[in-house]
């Protein structure tokens, strides 16, 4: 899938250095999934596999990174002792994105009139 994945980009724009991401776990069914300025929707077993790889760094997603794409601050994620790589890039790939929940209950809070004064900033 790598190599489909450097074909498509090379067919589509012939630029290495914008960042796009394959994804090399994604089914031959479905084709090479190739993503520009965003990463795929991370899963769980997408996550624990490791299987994003980013054209511009040429490599794999860190698990810093995938806890940014979650919406995660890396310096506020508390490790506990004993946890592997793999167990915690499942944990943040079956995580709820907080951007997405931050969005989902501020239009509850805003269609229904019942946000706090000052919730609805950023």
């Amino acid at each position: 899938n790598l190599e489909a994945g450097y074909q498509k980009i090379r067919d589509q724009c012939g630029e290495f250095t914008e960042p796009f991401v394959i994804d090399v776990g994604s089914s031959p069914r479905f084709g090479t999934g190739v993503s520009r300025d965003h990463t795929p929707t991370i899963t769980k077993s997408r996550a624990g596999s490791s299987e994003y790889w980013i054209v511009c760094r040429n490599r794999l997603i860190t698990t810093n990174e995938l806890l940014r794409c979650q919406g995660f601050k890396p310096t506020d994620v508390t490790i506990p002792d004993g946890v592997s790589t793999k167990k915690l890039q499942e944990m943040i790939g079956n995580a709820f994105t907080v951007t997405v929940f931050k969005a989902i209950f501020k239009a509850i809070f805003k269609a229904t009139g019942r946000a706090p004064n000052g919730a609805l900033r950023a």
